[in-house]
């Protein structure tokens, strides 16, 4: 179901609600997604343990069906402001807290939710993502090169294996993008993304932590899990093995697998 939360600032947020008594599990999406990135695995986390989890996908403000961003809203965005929009959402929705989701540019944002609102956090899953640039291990530049003018095209074959793409050629360019994006929205979110450091706070974060890698990903390369799982105070590493970027739609039941789980393991206080 369709809904949407408001932030402080007035902006409002489309989300797919599952709704139900299951766990809430908040769902983050990456650079240049909307919340269409999730469908096929909430659906799959719901039937894995039928009740369990309520998924809750959002679109990223400017994306989507949330607000378009105002004229004036100009300045640099940073991930750590991204986190606070995740805290509108559980208040709109009367969530105290919620297990989280997070993928590439929404991991960033996820690690800054679990330093600055460890109290509204269940378990924490940290997907194809990294510490960010001052402490991660760079990509190819030619890889940044395409995030940042938003080559589809180009970025499609970074995010699943040739096989899983040619199988699914009708399905992948709807997958990476389901609405058109302004360019200067999607630079925007390359520079947030750009100049994430949650370095030094990510070693007093306290919530239970998958770290969820392919192992053959080219976006964020797999040695930046590694970094995650160490300085994580309480996290785990599970690779998946052969999938690119995403995981999610090309090792689909493996990626369920390990993140349902994860979740069962830590259940959210009743």
């Amino acid at each position: 179901m369709t809904t949407y939360a408001s932030t402080p600032d007035g902006t409002r947020l489309a989300l797919d609600d599952a709704g139900g008594p299951g766990e809430p599990v908040l769902l983050v999406c990456g650079q240049g997604q909307d919340r269409h990135f999730w469908q096929g695995f909430s659906q799959a986390l719901m039937a894995a343990a039928p009740g369990r989890w309520r998924p809750i996908a959002l679109d990223p403000r400017g994306i989507g069906d949330s607000d378009p961003l105002p004229p004036a809203d100009t300045g640099p965005w940073q991930t750590r402001d991204m986190a606070h929009d995740l805290v509108a959402v559980l208040d709109t929705l009367g969530l105290p807290r919620s297990h989280l989701i997070g993928f590439s540019l929404g991991g960033r944002v996820a690690q800054w939710f679990a330093v600055d609102h460890g109290d509204r956090l269940g378990a924490l899953v940290l997907a194809g993502t990294t510490p960010g640039n001052a402490h991660g291990v760079p990509r190819d530049p030619e890889v940044s090169a395409m995030l940042a003018r938003g080559d589809l095209a180009a970025l499609a074959g970074t995010m699943v294996p040739p096989d899983w793409a040619a199988a699914h050629a009708d399905a992948l360019p709807g997958l990476m993008r389901r609405r058109p994006i302004a360019l200067p929205v999607l630079r925007r979110y390359y520079e947030a993304s750009e100049a994430h450091d949650a370095w030094v706070g990510l070693a007093t974060a306290e919530a239970p932590t998958l770290v969820l890698h392919g192992t053959q990903d080219p976006v964020n390369v797999p040695d930046n899990a590694r970094l995650l799982a160490e300085r994580l105070p309480h996290a785990e590493l599970a690779w998946i093995e052969g999938a690119r970027h995403a995981p999610f739609w090309s090792h689909l039941p493996a990626t369920v697998e390990a993140v349902s789980a994860f979740l069962a393991r830590h259940p959210l206080p009743r």
